[in-house]
């Protein structure tokens, strides 16, 4: 763990910060969070299709998804695994 290179984005927001204390103007392409406000609309409709119990997605992802995924692995490294028991697409992961 102690080789783990920092987060990409967090050095990003360093440089930007740095940057802009130069006073330097910034044209920020960085993550991409939202800036405006959510319509209502959308709120209210995120709102009544929530169940009063939730649970988590299922992540399996296409049988094709992890297939290819198995042969980019194979190609780039050079082993052999398993899409079936070995790959587990996620979701919204950086």
């Amino acid at each position: 763990m102690a080789q783990l290179e920092r987060y990409p984005f967090l050095k990003l927001d360093d440089w930007r910060a740095e940057a802009r204390a130069r006073g330097l103007e910034v044209i920020d392409f960085g993550v991409g969070d939202p800036r405006e406000v959510t319509p209502a609309f959308i709120r209210e409709a995120l709102k009544a299709a929530v169940d009063e119990r939730s649970s988590y997605p299922r992540a399996a992802g296409l049988p094709e998804l992890r297939t290819a995924i198995t042969a980019w692995i194979t190609r780039r490294f050079g082993v052999e695994i398993d899409p079936d028991v070995e790959i587990l697409p996620t979701l919204g992961s950086k």
